[in-house]
């Protein structure tokens, strides 16, 4: 039987959690394809019927609940590191920055450096459509009716998010021509 209290934590079931519970962090940190699992569900099984049995129903169910209590834990911990590891620098991308994701949030403000400049009509403007300024679409009103797709138009105004545009004076078509 255990003759001190100090003899109780420094006895084999003790030392097989222990060593259990590091099997269980170096399975999640280590790639071994379930091994160290294994053998730490092994070691951890073998601290606790060794407690039963040697020491008691008591120290046996102590036992028994720090593996509970313990094995999550260390894993969810092992899992926090994780990303940290070379290894999981390695497998995990960095996170998108906002600006490749988040799309341009065009306020009026934004938009009147536009006003003046030319623009392509990318769909029929009926009175409302889209214009591309160089790579950039935008939507816009015709201010004086139907405008084809296609044709030039001369950004005027700007109302709420949207861009008043005017055909281009040296491309003032019908709406047939040039649309498609």
């Amino acid at each position: 039987m255990v003759e001190t209290w100090w003899d109780l934590f420094l006895n084999l079931p003790v030392l097989l959690l222990g060593l259990g519970l590091v099997l269980a962090v170096l399975e999640v940190l280590l790639p071994s394809g379930g091994l160290l699992g294994v053998v730490a569900a092994g070691v951890l099984t073998t601290a606790v019927i060794l407690a039963f049995t040697e020491y008691g129903e008591g120290f046996g169910l102590l036992i028994l609940l720090a593996v509970a209590v313990g094995v999550p834990i260390v894993v969810v911990w092992g899992f926090s590191f994780w990303p940290e590891t070379p290894l999981g620098k390695q497998m995990l991308l960095e996170p998108p920055r906002a600006e490749d994701v988040l799309p341009e949030i065009h306020t009026p403000d934004s938009l009147r450096r536009w006003i003046g400049e030319e623009a392509e009509a990318t769909s029929p403007l009926r009175p409302s459509g889209v214009v591309r300024i160089g790579r950039t679409e935008l939507p816009a009103i015709s201010r004086l009716g139907a405008v084809g797709s296609g044709q030039k138009v001369r950004i005027v105004d700007v109302r709420g998010a949207n861009l008043i545009v005017e055909p281009a004076p040296e491309s003032e078509r019908i709406l047939g021509e040039g649309s498609a």
